[in-house]
């Protein structure tokens, strides 16, 4: 339900709701890489990088063949401001 809410909020690009939606799932360890992702993506507009790329590693450590998160996380990488 959780995931389901999260991803109708973000569609509708009330981010804050769908990042409390997302953030719950992860802290139920529910949530699945495409969750890990969105809420990456969340994290990324609100300029929080650190926390954008701790998600996305982990969507792409729950779903390898994602080539275009992990070019996302390449280049975020390679922009070299990210502080972890």
């Amino acid at each position: 339900v959780l995931a389901r809410l999260g991803s109708l909020y973000y569609r509708a690009e009330a981010l804050g709701k769908a990042r409390e939606a997302f953030e719950s799932l992860v802290s139920l360890d529910r949530a699945g890489a495409e969750d890990y992702a969105k809420l990456g993506n969340i994290y990324l507009k609100s300029a929080e990088e650190a926390k954008a790329l701790q998600c996305w590693r982990k969507s792409l450590e729950l779903k390898p063949a994602n080539e275009i998160l992990a070019e996302n996380i390449r280049s975020l990488e390679a922009r070299g401001r990210v502080i972890e």
